[in-house]
């Protein structure tokens, strides 16, 4: 689950990708990374493996990166190892961008760049995209992006600066999470909101295939055959606390996972089936335990997003070289909650509880 944040607006942008990130970190990541345009146009990037601290740490014995615009990334790895190259963000010509999701046609759009003679310096999927950024970009970014979008297939959320722009702010989703937002002045984005209450109380939800075009003082919003569409902001009434724990206690939630992972339970299962988790059709899971032979608690519940990151934070901890690769996607108010099982014997069975239940 990768961690996406934005800023466009008055203020230096460093400090406010930071926090964000920070606010993100229940995700799970191993490798983090910001990029900065100045008002002249210079395109500053810091990306490395590891926690967020190491990051911190090169940022404060280098250059310090000076902007009002720009992005930051957390990175869990699907495509490639935990290396510097494969961190967020990628850049290609006056382009760089960060990218939540799985682009599926990857192999076939990175042979296409190879042919035009393109370089790649990383092993992941989102490379290609920065790449078919830079080629189709003549000096509009709206009209490349949209160009880009209509050739890839899978899934995405992604963070876009120019340095031609140092205004200006692009994103978009299809299938994974982003939110903007609205602030006084300055705009944000986020993978989940609790990186942006401590700034805005009013955020946008962008739809499948949405872009959006942010400056400090203007969020303007296009369908992906270049229609705009008017902003339908909504205001969150939640505080800082009740949001960065999702309506669950932390600790609580930790222990849970905890005894998840230790019973070999990672897999959301109901029977024989990988169910996919739609926020809109579920509302809690109830762990009842390994095919009833119940080594949990029976009827915990949580809400589908916090168990599921606090359920994949807690396997990230076991550097287990049987669990082959634990992956999910958790937007808010929408979307799917999974894990991919690889080699191992044991998983959960959860009981689903439906929306339309009292809990």
């Amino acid at each position: 689950m990768c961690g996406i944040v934005g800023f466009a607006g008055k203020k230096e942008a460093l400090p406010i990708l930071l926090d964000g990130l920070e606010r993100l970190e229940y995700r799970g990541y191993d490798s983090a990374g910001v990029a900065v345009v100045s008002s002249d146009g210079d395109l500053q990037v810091k990306k490395s493996k590891g926690r967020l601290a190491v990051l911190r740490e090169i940022l404060d014995t280098q250059k310090p990166l000076s902007g009002n615009i720009g992005i930051g990334h957390t990175r869990w790895a699907t495509h490639g190892g935990v290396t510097d190259a494969n961190a967020h963000p990628h850049t290609s010509g006056k382009v760089t961008l960060i990218h939540n999701g799985i682009i599926e046609n990857y192999i076939s759009l990175k042979k296409k760049m190879i042919d035009k003679g393109y370089q790649f310096v990383s092993e992941t999927d989102t490379e290609v995209l920065a790449h078919l950024l830079d080629y189709y970009y003549k000096g509009n970014p709206l009209e490349a992006i949209t160009k880009v979008l209509h050739r890839v297939e899978g899934s995405y959320a992604l963070g876009v600066l120019s340095a031609d722009e140092p205004d200006t702010l692009y994103c978009m989703r299809k299938d994974s999470p982003l939110v903007i937002g609205l602030g006084d002045g300055e705009q944000f984005i986020a993978s989940d909101i609790p990186a942006l209450i401590a700034h805005t109380r009013e955020v946008e939800l962008l739809d499948d295939r949405e872009i959006a075009v942010l400056k400090g003082d203007t969020v303007a919003i296009f369908d992906h055959y270049g229609s705009e569409r008017p902003l339908h902001p909504i205001h969150v009434d939640w505080d800082v606390e009740a949001a960065e724990k999702g309506g669950y206690d932390r600790d609580e939630l930790h222990a849970l996972c905890r005894k998840i992972v230790a019973a070999g339970c990672v897999l959301l299962k109901n029977e024989d089936n990988v169910l996919p988790i739609t926020k809109e059709k579920y509302k809690k899971i109830a762990v009842i335990g390994e095919y009833g032979k119940n080594p949990l608690s029976y009827g915990q519940e949580a809400d589908v997003n916090t168990l599921s990151a606090g359920l994949f934070a807690a396997l990230r901890e076991l550097d287990d070289p049987s669990i082959h690769q634990v992956y999910a996607r958790c937007p808010v108010g929408g979307g799917v909650a999974y894990a991919v099982q690889n080699r191992l014997k044991k998983a959960a069975a959860f009981h689903i509880v439906d929306a339309e239940e009292e809990v």
